[in-house]
């Protein structure tokens, strides 16, 4: 559980700005289209 608590922040963090990424090039791109 000590490794899980230690990576759960970066993990929290990386996969949040990937959603976000994800979210503002989807709006871009129906934007566009």
């Amino acid at each position: 559980m000590r490794d899980d608590d230690a990576e759960a922040p970066r993990v929290r963090t990386l996969a949040g700005f990937g959603w976000a990424a994800f979210r503002a090039i989807r709006l871009r791109r129906r934007t566009r289209a």
